[in-house]
């Protein structure tokens, strides 16, 4: 059983690792990383953009691999968020696609510090900003444990936070009664 993931990012295919461990039905599956576009800018600034990068690396994903079963996309970006200095959370938005229908689901998001949203005001995306705004001399915090990981003090890593998105999105097809379709 081959499941497509819609990027190559370490984190990513982490937390689909992990979140497939488990299934009992899907931890045997081999896992085919691919790197595809995401249709939407480098930092998505809304939960419809974010979604629609997930959807498309989704089903590119699926196309991309020759006897898919599922495939998984990940996109993190901003949501509005009343309240907040800069207005905006940060979360991960995954679509899972087996051919004909999407599960959906999202992480619990995070509030971005305003020195960090400045440069992302300016056009940088999350991970660039995250080094520019001085809270990391790493400038690829985006594959390893995250911007959430130094926010939480290591209490929450990158791949543990995407786990949330893919399981909600699974649950679509894990409770197939739910949704009157077949599940996984």
């Amino acid at each position: 059983m081959k499941i497509a993931i819609g990027s190559k990012n370490p984190a990513k295919v982490a937390a689909v690792r992990g979140v497939l461990q488990l299934y009992e039905g899907l931890r045997n599956a081999e896992l085919c990383p691919c790197a595809v576009e995401s249709g939407v800018s480098s930092q998505p600034r809304s939960i419809k953009e974010t979604a629609e990068g997930a959807i498309k690396r989704a089903r590119t994903a699926f196309e991309s691999v020759e006897g898919c079963y599922l495939s998984i996309g990940l996109e993190s970006g901003l949501m509005e968020f009343p309240d907040t200095e800069t207005g905006h959370l940060q979360h991960t938005v995954c679509a899972i696609f087996n051919g004909s229908i999407y599960g959906y689901g999202t992480s619990s998001g995070f509030e971005i510090p305003v020195s960090v949203m400045e440069f992302i005001n300016s056009g940088y995306a999350l991970n660039d900003a995250v080094h520019m705004a001085g809270f990391t001399e790493d400038t690829e915090i985006r594959k390893g444990d995250g911007f959430i990981a130094l926010l939480t003090g290591g209490k929450l890593t990158r791949a543990e936070y995407t786990k949330q998105a893919i399981i909600n999105a699974l649950s679509r097809f894990d409770e197939p009664d739910f949704f009157a379709e077949k599940g996984i």
